[in-house]
């Protein structure tokens, strides 16, 4: 076989719907800008005994160079967004260690503003 080498691409992406938890922050850092937010995902079922069940999780989000995008990135709003996910470990106030899982957005697209179903790409 001699020299030859795959060139296989790998590839992690999450998709996520779910409400922004509070309005973008913009930053600026080393000469570019970040929007941030926290989304939540609603998950629901129905246990053996009938019982429905909830359970909230939430993914902080960043979207890099894209500050024209603050005004609609705003509490309560339904979005679509995609990307490269990560996790990280962290300790809280109390001494526990948690798991936060984030989310590097590639794409937005907004669901439900909250008035309007008003749609936008990016």
């Amino acid at each position: 076989m001699g020299a030859y080498k795959s060139k296989i691409m790998y590839l992690i992406e999450m998709l996520l719907i779910g409400r922004i938890g509070s309005d973008a922050k913009l930053k600026h850092i080393n000469g570019q800008t970040v929007l941030n937010w926290n989304m939540a995902y609603v998950n629901k079922w129905q246990n053996p005994d009938g019982q429905l069940m909830e359970k909230t999780i939430w993914v902080s989000c960043s979207l890099w160079d894209r500050p024209e995008m603050e005004p609609y990135l705003k509490k309560g709003c339904i979005i679509y967004v995609n990307g490269v996910p990560d996790a990280h470990i962290f300790t809280d106030k109390e001494g526990n260690e948690k798991a936060q899982l984030k989310l590097k957005v590639a794409r937005v697209r907004k669901v439900w503003d909250g008035e309007t179903e008003t749609n936008f790409n990016h």
